[in-house]
């Protein structure tokens, strides 16, 4: 199939999409701009990709086409359509390096989370034993003696 008859042939798909209520009629078939990236995703990651644009999210999409239905496969996280949406496709049909990289984000803000507990924690301790420390002479502290600032 020639490049020319390709495209009338996407277009067809995706007005036949639209009107059977399978896509959204919102989304914008993206066909060239000047990076040529749409026509690149194509020959460089999978021929069945086309590249939309969603006007309620602002954002471009990558849907798979296929023969009377299609898919979200993903949604680019920029603004722009350049070279960024390449690497981005090609990174993303790595799925082992995708866990891999999620696991460690993960990982990441659960010690984060850890160490805000800790200081928390550490800052608490540390006015009780200020507090303790000031009103040692008492035989039995006052009522202000187990209230913190945070309760």
């Amino acid at each position: 199939m020639t490049t020319r008859n390709y495209d009338i042939w996407i277009r067809d798909e995706i007005e036949y999409l639209k009107n059977s209520g399978r896509m959204s009629r919102d989304l914008i078939y993206v066909e060239d701009n000047v990076h040529d990236i749409p026509r690149r995703i194509r020959q460089e990651v999978n021929p069945d990709f086309i590249v939309m644009f969603n006007p309620r999210t602002q954002k471009y999409e990558i849907h798979r086409l296929c023969r009377y239905m299609h898919t979200l496969e993903l949604t680019l996280p920029f603004d722009g359509l350049d070279s960024r949406a390449i690497e981005y496709a090609l990174y993303s049909r790595d799925v082992k390096r995708v866990r891999q990289d999620l696991e460690e984000h993960n990982a990441r803000l659960a010690k984060a989370q850890r160490e805000a507990i800790e200081d928390e924690r550490r800052i608490k301790t540390k006015e009780l034993f200020t507090y303790c420390m000031r009103h040692s002479d008492k035989e039995t502290w006052d009522e202000g003696a187990y209230t913190t600032r945070w309760v």
